[in-house]
């Protein structure tokens, strides 16, 4: 009898270390991911028009304290919003061609600052509260195949906003943040 509530008791002790090893786990989690949430970048973006075909991106990274820097952004430049652009095979557009064209109003504007054709993406090394950072952008370009003026591409696309995926890194923790600026034109 004592040996069947020997096992009884460790069992039910087994069963309740058990509960409290997943409810900490549980709160191990629950915490991390309000530190993350807290360690959030906040960048300060504007975008400045200097002639008909220049931009600047201006970017801060402006909080939070605690945060003090990241290791790396990723600014990617993103399609309109809510336009699927699927391959026309029928008109000789291939799905390597479409990842060419930026739809949208900008783009990165390429050979400046390590930025590559499209000028889609570019990178910025450690950035420090406070520390300003700039990238030059320009119109984005018209496909080749697209048969309308190019006026009327740029005019297309300018009242949209600029859409960027910035993916900020500090240590083990990674943001993806979206972001849409208005195109200012003066």
């Amino acid at each position: 009898m004592a040996a069947v509530a020997a096992v009884a008791v460790a069992v039910f002790a087994w069963r309740a270390a058990d509960r409290s090893a997943v409810a900490a786990e549980g709160v191990t989690r629950i915490e991390r991911d309000r530190w993350h949430r807290e360690l959030t970048p906040d960048l300060d973006l504007r975008l400045t028009q200097h002639h008909a075909n220049y931009w600047t991106l201006n970017l801060e990274l402006a909080g939070p304290e605690i945060l003090e820097t990241l290791d790396n952004l990723t600014l990617e430049v993103l399609d309109e919003k809510g336009v699927n652009h699927l391959p026309n095979p029928a008109a000789g557009i291939t799905e390597d061609e479409l990842r060419t064209v930026i739809w949208g109003p900008l783009r990165l504007r390429p050979g400046v600052d390590g930025v590559t054709g499209p000028g889609r993406t570019t990178t910025i090394d450690g950035l420090e509260l406070g520390q300003r950072t700039v990238r030059a952008m320009e119109l984005s370009l018209q496909p080749g195949w697209y048969n309308d003026p190019i006026d009327t591409w740029a005019r297309r696309y300018l009242d949209h906003p600029l859409r960027l995926r910035i993916v900020c890194n500090k240590a083990d923790h990674q943001w993806i943040l979206i972001r849409e600026l208005p195109v200012p034109q003066n």
